[in-house]
């Protein structure tokens, strides 16, 4: 099977993009820990308290909006791949695909985006249970 999360994938027209639900049950099994791996790093040096509570809480707002505008840009992509399929079809003798934006590459870029979205907030969420282990604790 193709990988969703590479590029040749949306150029078979009957790939179909994964859902979003399917793209963050993917990171789920895995063990990526998104882009962000060195804000974790210095997130899970820093000591429990409130300067540790206040970095969590910034990079969970960050990595929400940030899913946010992923999740509405893939919806608007995908539409514009299944358009592409229906209309210009897989093979453009004519190059008409060279003249606009490619929307087989915006729905691949737009996954990957999803992707390191999804294992951003499933890092955080990993930094707040350990902080909340730690707590319960003392």
């Amino acid at each position: 099977m193709s990988d969703p999360g590479h590029s040749s994938y949306y150029h078979d027209p009957d790939a179909v993009p994964l859902t979003p639900d399917q793209i963050r049950a993917s990171v789920w099994l895995s063990d990526y820990e998104g882009y962000r791996m060195e804000e974790w790093a210095r997130i899970r040096a820093m000591p429990d308290g409130p300067r540790r509570a206040a970095a969590l809480a910034e990079a969970r707002r960050c990595a929400e909006r940030d899913l946010e505008r992923d999740l509405a840009r893939y919806a608007e992509v995908c539409r514009e791949l299944a358009a592409f399929h229906l209309f210009i079809g897989p093979h453009d003798p004519h190059g008409i695909e060279m003249m606009y934006r490619d929307p087989r590459t915006a729905a691949w870029l737009k996954h990957n985006h999803l992707y390191n979205a999804y294992a951003n907030l499933r890092s955080i969420e990993r930094l707040e249970q350990a902080a909340g282990t730690q707590m319960e604790m003392f």
